[in-house]
């Protein structure tokens, strides 16, 4: 008798998930876990399926556990302009947030010199026939606008001359992307820049007036991933599914619309029925994908599409630093990582007495030598070069490293394109949202990444068709990087 009404249950739990609209999420970053969140908040009845290839939900916003560090996939901090973004995050999680002060340095000609650009320890860093040749530079271009500009290189030698950009700017963003600065589109500068003159940034630096970075940001006690850790609960207890360890392996049309989604686990592999589908994997591995396979022109379109990888080495050191950056740049050349972000000053309540943890950040190319460099070996390198900056004093004495793939969307000259040409085949299925950093090839910050999950699932709960959602992501372009 138990056992009839157990069977007869699960035959009517089964009936009411066969009536209930799915929706599969593809990647359970901040904009998969924000869409899930929102969809299930507002209509309990829809069957929500994230599916998250590593075994923590987060995408790059997760937090790794270490030697007793809560340690971020780089430097993140919480901080929004964006109205609808700084109410959904006073409602969800500020009262457990701490107030951070940001501290940077830029380490250039051997000196530590403050960032913001502070005109008397950049003129001792430079030397006075350096700054005399920099300001006549900056001079030249003080009243050009560069909204015309192609390239990177145009862009910031329009902005700040030509001598600055050849000694900071073009460095940086050559180790950073990988490729010649003039190939790189002036996009990457525009979202990343303020678009004003070195005259600017040096009356920001010299008046403190903190226009051109975040001078205070809010941090989560437990690191940033607390933030995709209560999403990821709130999923959970109001009925959605996270599918973490499982790879998507195809997603099967029928008459042009997206049907069925196959993922592999540690279960095996699974059919997943599939209603709408929101992607936020990145937009070149989304289009291989597709059964049945895509024309060539679009597969060629979105494997042209290429994305920066990151080396994360993080370094113990067995003595207090005394370093009170939260993070720290290095554009020069020789150097060859980018920045480095200390863990310590974003939770400074779990720094550990006598002790000192950094992370070390060093783009680089999947395969390259730093891409295959072990703990040790790039722990010597980063001691070496670090020990004459004065920055540390002896030794790391443990060390690990975190390989990111997709780390940077790159903005090589011409990608719009390719991006536009893979993002219309993708909206002819009718049924299939993409966004995100990832699933929209756009760079943008953690609180832009939340925006836009927020924003298709409001599309999805307003049952707009999809036309409309990529009649409107160009508004995406007007996201700036706040650094």
């Amino acid at each position: 008798m138990e056992s009839e009404e157990g069977h007869a249950g699960d035959h009517s739990i089964e009936a009411m998930n066969e009536n209930r609209k799915k929706i599969v999420i593809l990647g359970a970053g901040a904009a998969g876990l924000s869409a899930a969140w929102k969809l299930l908040r507002e209509d309990p009845r829809l069957h929500v399926v994230l599916i998250e290839r590593d075994p923590l939900p987060g995408g790059l916003a997760k937090s790794i556990s270490w030697k007793g560090y809560a340690l971020d996939l780089g430097p993140h901090r919480f901080y929004t302009e964006i109205p609808e973004v700084k109410q959904f995050i006073k409602s969800f999680c500020e009262e457990r947030m701490i107030q951070v002060t940001r501290a940077s340095r830029m380490y250039l000609n051997g000196r530590y010199i403050p960032y913001p650009i502070k005109p008397l320890p950049t003129f001792q860093a430079l030397g006075l026939s350096n700054t005399l040749s920099f300001s006549l530079s900056a001079l030249r271009v003080l009243w050009n606008k560069q909204s015309d500009a192609e390239s990177y290189e145009d862009y910031v030698i329009g902005y700040y001359g030509e001598k600055l950009y050849r000694r900071i700017f073009q460095p940086y963003a050559e180790k950073v992307w990988g490729i010649p600065a003039a190939q790189i589109t002036a996009e990457t500068a525009r979202v990343r820049l303020r678009g004003e003159n070195i005259w600017h940034s040096l009356k920001d630096g010299l008046l403190s007036k903190h226009e051109t970075y975040v001078a205070k940001f809010l941090y989560p006690p437990g690191g940033i991933g607390d933030i995709p850790q209560q999403f990821a609960q709130e999923i959970i207890r109001d009925g959605g599914e996270i599918k973490i360890n499982h790879e998507v392996t195809g997603v099967s049309l029928n008459d042009g619309r997206v049907h069925e989604v196959e993922v592999s686990g540690p279960q095996g592999v699974q059919k997943l029925a599939c209603d709408i589908l929101i992607n936020t994997a990145p937009l070149p591995q989304f289009a291989e994908l597709m059964r049945p396979v895509p024309p060539a022109d679009i597969l060629s379109a979105s494997a042209s599409l290429h994305y920066r990888a990151i080396t994360l080495l993080y370094l113990q050191y067995d003595e207090d630093l005394n370093i009170n950056d939260t993070w720290l740049y290095f554009p020069e050349e020789h150097v060859p990582f980018s920045r480095i972000y200390v863990p310590d000053n974003f939770a400074p309540h779990k720094k550990q007495p006598g002790k000192t943890c950094l992370c070390v950040e060093f783009p680089c190319d999947v395969e390259s030598d730093l891409w295959r460099m072990d703990a040790f070996q790039l722990a010597d390198l980063a001691d070496r070069i670090l020990a004459p900056s004065g920055l540390i004093h002896r030794r790391s004495i443990d060390a690990l490293v975190v390989r990111i793939k997709e780390g940077y969307p790159l903005y090589e000259i011409g990608y719009e394109h390719r991006v536009n040409k893979t993002l219309e085949y993708i909206r002819s299925m009718g049924n299939c949202l993409t966004t995100g950093r990832q699933g929209l090839f756009r760079h943008n910050n953690l609180d832009q990444s939340l925006q836009m999950g927020l924003q298709v699932a409001e599309h999805v709960l307003e049952q707009k068709d999809s036309d409309s959602w990529y009649d409107n992501i160009d508004r995406y372009k007007d996201y700036r990087i706040v650094d």
